[in-house]
């Protein structure tokens, strides 16, 4: 694929193949389309790509065809159509985002299921490659974090683990305390823990644990080594005088995935992937005890 990084053409920000190297600001919004679609504007001069008449633009891409881009018309020159006409709408509302072909995003991480077409998606703030439908945004990152508590406390060996729902975003009754590595990460290194018993009441869930393993901490963590209280509980837990912790996991930042944002993708003929899932302020009780 030929194409510079980040590169405009024809008033559209393209993204390279490795749209992973850029800083997060510039690659935080993407849209995913079809690679004929992409192609067919990455080849259109931007000078004489029209501001009206969305036939116009089709009979331009026709007309770059015959210099060998090679690509079918059709229903290509169609989707080109509509995504440059978005494009130019988005330009009115500062609705920034860069645009990826199928093709390219193949190599990106979409935990939710394959990217649909004019869907914006908003990257994980501390995993490279990995995005969320903006609907989901808000509660995947909040879970994401929940979930790294998780495997921190249990590879530090706890023998039991609480959580209590107290604001924002619910999962309901039965907490899910199954902690998996990600994909290609191979098992925790301080995995082996033993389920021997699960109590779940309402958004109150415990777990008893039985501890096979050294204390260790995995080295694929996303917030613990920005985490001053993650780092001193990792010490005292190591130097051997921890046997309790508890402490209230929150969720505070919106990432500018607000209803703002939304009402901007909207305005242009963009979609969102399903029902946003608003910022909510989000706080749970985190507990473990440790042998």
């Amino acid at each position: 694929m030929v194409g510079c990084l980040g590169a405009t053409v024809a008033g559209m920000e393209f993204a390279d193949d490795d749209l992973t190297t850029m800083p997060y600001a510039e690659r935080r919004l993407i849209v995913v389309d079809s690679d004929a679609a992409v192609e067919l504007l990455r080849n259109a001069p931007p000078a004489e790509v029209p501001s009206k008449r969305p036939s116009s633009v089709g009979a331009l891409i026709a007309g770059k065809s015959k210099s060998g881009a090679g690509f079918a018309l059709g229903a290509g020159v169609q989707a080109a159509e509509i995504l440059w006409h978005i494009r130019k709408e988005a330009q009115r509302v500062h609705l920034d985002y860069l645009v990826v072909s199928a093709s390219q995003a193949e190599s990106l991480n979409f935990p939710n299921g394959t990217p649909l077409p004019r869907v914006v998606h908003v990257a994980h703030p501390g995993v490279a490659g990995t995005y969320y439908p903006a609907a989901d945004f808000h509660e995947a990152m909040f879970n994401a974090k929940f979930a790294e508590a998780r495997r921190i406390l249990r590879n530090l060996g706890a023998t039991e683990l609480s959580v209590e729902y107290r604001e924002g975003f619910n999962r309901g009754p039965g907490v899910n305390f199954s902690v998996s590595p990600p994909a290609g990460k191979g098992v925790d290194i301080g995995g082996g823990v033993d389920l021997t018993k699960k109590v779940t009441s309402g958004a109150e869930s415990t777990m008893e644990l039985s501890p096979t393993a050294p204390a260790q901490v995995p080295k694929d963590l996303v917030w613990f080594g920005s985490d001053p209280l993650w780092m001193d509980l990792f010490e005292a837990r190591m130097d051997g005088t921890l046997r309790g912790f508890t402490t209230t996991l929150e969720y505070t930042q919106d990432s500018g995935v607000n209803g703002k944002l939304v009402a901007k993708i909207a305005e242009v003929g963009l979609e969102i992937g399903g029902q946003f899932t608003n910022f909510q302020e989000t706080k749970w009780k985190l507990s473990a005890k440790f042998g």
